[in-house]
């Protein structure tokens, strides 16, 4: 019985992109990590079960990493590590997938918080005061205010 080992490394700025906002608009918080797995089965040659792509792990193993910390927006730079492991067996064939990736957590301060380091006066909008023009209103919604 033999195994087939693959893995990979990568530095990708594909994901999205912190450059289009500036330095302070957003926060740097700490390093966090996530984690991803796929396991799918072959018997003889035909797949069985459900498949992951890379490009869906990664995805995943990026939510894993934002939830890790309290009040993340993105993960930053993020590295990503995959490993491909394929097992052989008589009839029926394993191939595991497994993804990780590292990076620094932003937030993205709120338009109060951005005011206040500008200093600049915020006035709240009331709730009931919106935008939504009369037709698009729910029947049960209650009016503006004039």
């Amino acid at each position: 019985m033999t195994s087939n080992v693959s893995s990979s490394v990568s530095v990708s700025s594909t994901q999205r992109d912190i450059a289009t906002i500036e330095r302070p608009e957003y926060e740097v918080l700490e390093l966090t990590s996530g984690y991803a797995k796929s396991r799918r089965w072959f018997i003889l040659w035909f797949p069985v079960g459900n498949h992951n792509t890379q490009a869906e792990l990664a995805e995943n193993a990026a939510y894993d990493a934002v939830a890790r910390v309290e009040n993340c927006d993105e993960v930053m730079l993020p590295h990503t590590k995959s490993k491909r492991i394929v097992i052989p067996l008589l009839l029926v064939n394993v191939v595991l997938k497994d993804m990780s990736v590292r990076g620094r957590c932003v937030a993205v301060k709120t338009d109060a918080e951005l005011a206040a380091q500008s200093g600049a006066v915020v006035v709240p909008v009331p709730e009931d005061e919106t935008d939504t023009p009369k037709a698009l209103r729910s029947p049960d919604a209650p009016a503006p205010a004039p």
